[in-house]
């Protein structure tokens, strides 16, 4: 069985979510969505508008999903084998920012440990927060 990890803020969860998801599941057996917590996500973000509860009730629900967990250590070689990973699926919206996913990891991660799917740019949580902002909630 191929164990695949990947780690999600997944805050308003949407398609984009469940696309990532569904390319991330076509690489192995069991996925396993490390789940980033409150805390931490605001530190590199902002704070998720979902719990972390929350989210972990919607993305366990998702029929790609196999396992979630609080996302609690940094991803290395040491990390996927003490939890029985074959590797990290990650998105990327280009090159360029597939070689910042590459360099960030480069020092604890084996590049044969590292698969990329192509993030999909049709929707994101940004743009349902823009579009509330903004009150451009209907479609033409």
């Amino acid at each position: 069985m191929i164990r695949i990890y990947t780690v999600m803020v997944a805050d308003l969860f949407h398609p984009g979510h469940v696309e990532f998801l569904r390319k991330a599941k076509e690489l192995g057996d069991y996925l396993v969505v490390g789940l980033v917590t409150d805390e931490k996500a605001s530190r590199y973000k902002r704070l998720p508008i979902l719990t972390f509860d929350e989210r972990r009730e919607v993305i366990q629900s998702c029929r790609y999903v196999d396992e979630v967990m609080p996302h609690l250590e940094h991803v290395s070689d040491a990390f996927l084998d003490k939890h029985n990973f074959a590797f990290r699926v990650y998105a990327a919206r280009d090159e360029a920012e597939n070689t910042r996913h590459l360099n960030r990891f480069k020092n604890h991660l084996s590049p044969s440990r590292f698969k990329r799917v192509d993030y999909d740019p049709r929707i994101s949580t940004t743009k349902i927060i823009k579009r509330v902002i903004s009150g451009k909630i209907f479609y033409s």
